[in-house]
């Protein structure tokens, strides 16, 4: 198994924690445990599934998974490998409309949310590219004409900024003590 993780564009930052490249040349599984920010993967070669509750299921080429409670176990067949964008909380709700609280414990083929032929369009570059600083130039792309369609929910940015700015302030007044 090969992982590789980058930074995204500084326009970018505040969105987008990091990408992550997964690659496995002989088939491996991978158990992710729940974290606070949505990502959206694509599998630019092979075949990836997850299991959830014993069932395993095929994923779709492109999708946004929701937040989950609980360790999720994605399979991935030899010479499989995946592109993922993992956003910050909140993170993603910049490029979507739709109400993405909806996607909690589930995930959900990412062109029912940008369309069939823009789906189509983003796969094949990724499928072409010849390494991954070209994939991240593909998606970075495909972002920023989202982050200029849609507005970021500003009392939802705010709220976030207040959350970690009183975790902050807990955790250096009880270090004072």
């Amino acid at each position: 198994m090969k992982m590789e993780r980058y930074l995204p564009a500084e326009i970018l930052g505040p969105f987008v924690e990091h990408y992550l490249f997964i690659e496995s040349e002989h088939g491996m599984e991978n158990r992710v445990l729940p974290d606070t920010g949505m990502v959206m993967g694509f599998r630019y070669k092979g075949t990836i599934s997850d299991e959830i509750a014993g069932i395993k299921n095929n994923l779709p080429t492109a999708l946004l998974t929701g937040l989950r409670k609980s360790v999720r176990l994605i399979n991935y067949l030899g010479q499989a490998a995946s592109f993922l964008v993992i956003f910050k909380p909140g993170g993603a709700t910049t490029f979507f409309k739709e109400p993405l609280h909806e996607l909690f414990g589930v995930s959900l083929a990412l062109d029912t949310l940008i369309g069939q032929q823009k789906l189509v369009e983003i796969e094949e570059q990724l499928a072409e590219a010849k390494d991954n600083f070209q994939r991240i130039a593909i998606i970075e792309r495909f972002l920023l004409s989202r982050l200029y369609q849609t507005k970021s929910d500003l009392l939802i940015q705010y709220a976030i900024k207040q959350i970690r700015l009183s975790k902050l302030l807990c955790g250096h007044i009880f270090s004072m003590h």
